[in-house]
């Protein structure tokens, strides 16, 4: 009878433990996981930038196209920076 009493109080003690535990390991993982999506979206292609600059009508040079390669990297560094905060709007 002891022997149920004990399992009965340690068993839900060992799940919130292992919840707790896999919790942190999910959220490692997922975090890694974003970090590397964001690096992958984060360079744009040399025959993207220069699909997009022709299809705005330009004719693009190296020079452009490197100009906006180094303007998107700032601004991806600027971002994971000083990540925005959603601003709250009061109603009236």
């Amino acid at each position: 009878m002891k022997d149920w009493q004990a399992y009965v109080i340690v068993a839900p003690i060992a799940l919130i433990i292992g919840a707790i535990i896999g919790g942190f390991i999910v959220r490692y993982i997922l975090k890694k996981q974003i970090e590397e999506w964001k690096k992958k979206i984060e360079t744009p292609d040399r025959e993207q930038i220069r699909n997009m600059l022709t299809a705005l009508g330009q004719k693009p040079s190296e020079e452009q196209i490197n100009r906006f390669i180094r303007m998107t990297q700032n601004q991806c560094k600027k971002e994971t920076q000083n990540p925005k905060k959603a601003a709250v709007k009061k109603k009236k």
